[in-house]
């Protein structure tokens, strides 16, 4: 019997599509450039062709990786399953390949931490006689629903203080929401 020869699927232009989408996203650099490492990891570990992907390619991933700290590794992984996730949503990848590997499913380490309802207002009391500017942003914050990033950027112009509302440039999805204070 004749066996079928895939034809190689070259990692490096998918890879450099991926990145252009979350370039075009505007994704953070933090984001794009752990993007690059996982590149450049593939790249050492000799993954030139999709069809290479295997339970041993991931294992030697994992390795290259295992010096990072938990919450780098998980952050990793999660970026690689992106993209192969990206793969297959372009029909690039077998859905079925991408569900057989498997990879170990780590705790993040750092703990978030929520404030209580009274202790944002000891934060609150304290802000306002001891920084007005800090009582204000937080105010701002917790009205608004925004990113900490969002409340910075705003001007005196995103407020309309006869109708009482904030108009807030939201940079993750390049639009502007319109919020009643």
């Amino acid at each position: 019997k004749k066996r079928k020869m895939k034809r190689k699927i070259l990692i490096e232009p998918l890879f450099q599509s991926y990145l252009n989408l979350s370039i075009s996203q505007k994704h953070s650099i933090g984001t794009i450039n752990t993007k690059k490492r996982i590149f450049q990891i593939l790249n050492k570990i000799g993954l030139s062709d999709l069809n290479q992907i295997s339970q041993e390619v991931i294992n030697s991933f994992l390795q290259q990786i295992n010096h990072l700290s938990q919450d780098t590794q998980k952050k990793y992984i999660q970026t690689l399953k992106a993209f192969f996730n990206y793969c297959v949503k372009r029909h690039i990848l077998n859905e079925k390949t991408i569900k057989q590997l498997e990879f170990p499913h780590l705790k993040s380490k750092s703990k978030e931490t929520t404030f209580t309802d009274c202790d944002f207002i000891k934060i609150l009391d304290y802000s306002k006689i001891n920084d007005i500017d800090l009582y204000i942003y937080l105010l701002t914050l917790y009205n608004t629903f925004s990113r900490p990033s969002e409340i910075l950027r705003l001007k005196v112009e995103n407020f309309d203080f006869i109708n009482r509302t904030v108009t807030i440039y939201q940079h993750k999805t390049n639009k502007y929401k319109t919020v009643y204070l």
